[in-house]
């Protein structure tokens, strides 16, 4: 019985394991996406000669 238990508890925790991993590296990509973008924002703001930021923003 405490056999049982113990695999069903360690069954569990690789479970528990494999989602946080799964998890991290989902994270690790969109956060790269994002700083990547908004390295691009950065730049294109800095190219704009108009430096006004809401004009930058609603410019058609």
């Amino acid at each position: 019985m405490a056999q049982e238990k113990l695999g069903t508890a360690q069954w569990v925790l690789e479970r528990q394991l494999e989602w946080v991993s799964n998890s991290e590296v989902k994270a690790g990509f969109i956060t790269t996406i994002d700083i990547a973008m908004l390295g691009g924002l950065a730049v294109a703001f800095t190219a704009c000669t108009n430096r006004d930021a809401v004009d930058f923003v609603t410019y058609p």
